[in-house]
């Protein structure tokens, strides 16, 4: 099977996730995640999709912060 990954140019989309903790006793919050984008040309680790349908529904519902990316299959 064949996946479908968000291209422009040379680089891909890749998701950097990180955990920033917090320990207060008077809150239930115990950590709060922070997404961002990161744009690499490695292929390893970059947002990959099963179908291209999947892939232009997550362009278009992001088309703000991922101007200039396309569908590609690799």
């Amino acid at each position: 099977m064949r996946l479908h990954y968000l291209k422009t140019g040379k680089l891909y989309v890749h998701i950097q996730t990180d955990l920033f903790e917090q320990h207060q006793d008077y809150s239930d919050v115990s950590g709060i995640y922070n997404q961002k984008y990161v744009f690499s040309e490695k292929k390893e680790g970059a947002m990959e999709f099963q179908t291209k349908t999947a892939a232009e529904r997550y362009l278009f519902l992001n088309k703000r912060k991922l101007k200039g990316f396309a569908v590609v299959m690799e």
